[in-house]
């Protein structure tokens, strides 16, 4: 049976087990994704020592209920905000290198103008049937000509849609780059669990403490510094 939260037994969640170093494998000891598992065990440490200390304060008996809430949300946005600083910066990279070898696999040397615009010509006059055909076949007896002129122009240019364009380039990456295909495979699932990762870290700030009571707090606290403002004008004059 879940714990209803209420002013006086608010109880922040468990963090989600998506913020976590072990979401994903790194047998090989990938030096990229060691740092993104470095960054998760950071964002997972972050969470847990935010909700251990949000919980010690908000036990405390010789605060009041919005002076709790306000500690406590304090106290996980100083918890949270190192690791959130290091994920950024690993993203940084990570999406560096991603880019990195996108455009290393993303096709192979153009060809000569004339001899591209040849290939083109007589790629357009094939049905898409026969064109994929002849994709696959190049592809599969290593020569690239006609893949590469296929893919240094636009789609229109030799009868193709942009989807067959882009499966065109991921059969010729695929076949001629396997590592560094795999490689990027791995890379953009690490991005997913970072990205996920780390806004899953950022909401936690609010799950620390309750925002109304704070937000109550704040205004009663606006209140009285107005009230005591007040007062020291009127004694001035």
């Amino acid at each position: 049976m879940s714990t209803i939260s209420t002013p006086g037994n608010f109880v922040p969640p468990l963090p989600s087990p998506s913020i976590s170093e072990n979401v994903f494998a790194n047998p090989a000891g990938d030096p990229s994704l060691t740092e993104v598992q470095g960054a998760l065990a950071a964002c997972r440490s972050a969470v847990e020592n935010a909700r251990a200390g949000a919980l010690a304060l908000l036990a405390n008996e010789m605060y009041s209920t919005g002076a709790k809430h306000v500690a406590a949300d304090d106290f996980a946005f100083k918890c949270l905000r190192p690791a959130l600083a290091a994920t950024d910066r690993v993203a940084q990279r990570l999406a560096g290198e991603i880019r990195s070898l996108e455009t290393k696999t993303a096709a192979p040397s153009p060809p000569r103008d004339v001899l591209a615009a040849e290939v083109r010509s007589r790629l357009s006059q094939m049905t898409p049937g026969a064109r994929s055909k002849a994709v696959a076949t190049s592809i599969n007896d290593g020569d690239d000509i006609l893949v590469a002129a296929l893919l240094s122009g636009p789609a229109m240019l030799s009868g193709a849609t942009q989807a067959e364009v882009d499966h065109a380039r991921e059969q010729w990456r695929r076949a001629r780059l396997p590592d560094d295909c795999r490689r990027l495979d791995e890379l953009r699932k690490a991005q997913v669990h970072l990205q996920r990762a780390g806004a899953l870290t950022l909401a936690y700030q609010s799950k620390c403490s309750d925002p109304s009571i704070i937000a109550a707090a704040k205004e009663s606290q606006r209140k009285a510094d107005a009230a005591v403002a007040a007062a020291n004008a009127a004694l001035m004059h």
